[in-house]
């Protein structure tokens, strides 16, 4: 991937120039790193949330940092096998926000956090799989973006089976780790949401940190875009 090098400049405060009440929109389960993100990616030393357990994010409850007052979260449990009750709790939700008049009381952008799988794992539950394939139905023009999580598991866990194999080659394991991804998570996320769906991957360690000014890039410039509709 190519990355413009304006990306790497940017920071939270680039969303608030394109609009100076940011509401963004969390959904993620349990574990998947959603506060460590949040703390990352608008430089928040304590966004006033955890980790939730099941049950208990209250997603129209709005979480205000005393370090940036302008910058308002709500966050949502991810849309786990079964659980109807939260995919409606959020459609609803979002559905009343959409429908607010003033645009700083609506939703500006989502993030829709998932873990990078095993590699017999699956990257989406059947909740979060309707609601992609939903999604534009849902959302209209509010931007989505699938935030796979926790990228340096990933690697580390390739890089350390490359090791063991004796077969160790850095040109071939970086190969390995693009189409590993592709296999995993992209390809699965096009399949059910369209080959148009925005998406990032991110790690909050610090040798990471290129991945959450890229996620920060790709939120600001589709929260202009839909600002700029919503203004004309």
């Amino acid at each position: 991937m190519i990355v413009d090098t304006r990306q790497l400049q940017l920071t939270s405060s680039d969303i608030l120039k394109v609009y100076p009440r940011f509401r963004l929109l969390v959904i993620g389960n349990t574990g998947v790193g959603k506060s460590s993100l949040i703390q990352q990616a608008f430089k928040i030393n304590e966004v006033h949330i955890c980790e939730h357990r099941r049950g208990e994010a209250d997603i129209d409850k709005e979480f205000i940092a005393p370090e940036n007052e302008l910058f308002v979260l709500h966050d949502s449990q991810g849309f786990e096998a079964g659980d109807s009750k939260t995919f409606k709790t959020a459609r609803d939700f979002i559905d009343r926000r959409r429908k607010e008049p003033k645009l700083q009381d609506k939703i500006h952008a989502v993030w829709l956090c998932l873990s990078i799988p095993h590699a017999d794992g699956r990257l989406l539950e059947s909740g979060a799989e309707e609601f992609l394939k939903l999604r534009k139905e849902i959302l209209g023009d509010i931007p989505i973006i699938a935030v796979f999580t926790k990228h340096d598991v990933f690697v580390n866990k390739l890089e350390l089976e490359a090791v063991d194999s004796d077969q160790y080659d850095e040109i071939a394991l970086e190969e390995l780790k693009v189409t590993t991804l592709d296999k995993l998570c992209i390809q699965p996320l096009k399949e059910v949401a369209g080959s148009d769906i925005l998406h990032a991957t991110v790690s909050t360690n610090e040798e990471y940190e290129s991945t959450i000014r890229q996620l920060v890039y790709l939120t600001t410039t589709n929260i202009e875009k839909y600002v700029a509709k919503k203004q004309h």
